[in-house]
């Protein structure tokens, strides 16, 4: 029964990285975007790294799928910036490859 334990503690061992790598991903993610959407509100300084922190580290259901698009529209299209949810997804899709890749680094 020994092995048996042994297995579960890997697969459980497992898991706690996947999820760890899956939660950093997304926050470098979300960071990337956060910048992206504040270059192009033209953000400057203390506003851009509060809009960053924003989305970063506000509400977390932001952190976990695709809801951060939305509000990255809203914020966009509030600064007068006319963009389409389907060019944001875009980038999003870009730097959800880029930040996965740049955390596989670390």
């Amino acid at each position: 029964m020994s092995w048996e334990r042994d297995r579960d503690k890997g697969f459980e061992a497992d898991y706690a990285r996947r999820e760890e790598f899956a939660f950093k991903a997304a926050a470098h993610r979300n960071r990337l975007l956060a910048q992206w959407a504040a270059d192009k509100m033209q953000l400057r300084h203390h506003d851009a790294d509060s809009y960053v922190t924003t989305l970063v580290t506000g509400d977390v259901k932001h952190l976990r799928g695709r809801a951060i698009i939305a509000k990255v529209v809203e914020d966009l299209k509030a600064a007068g910036v006319a963009i389409t949810e389907k060019e944001v997804a875009a980038e999003f899709d870009r730097l959800e490859a880029q930040a996965q890749a740049e955390i596989k680094k670390t």
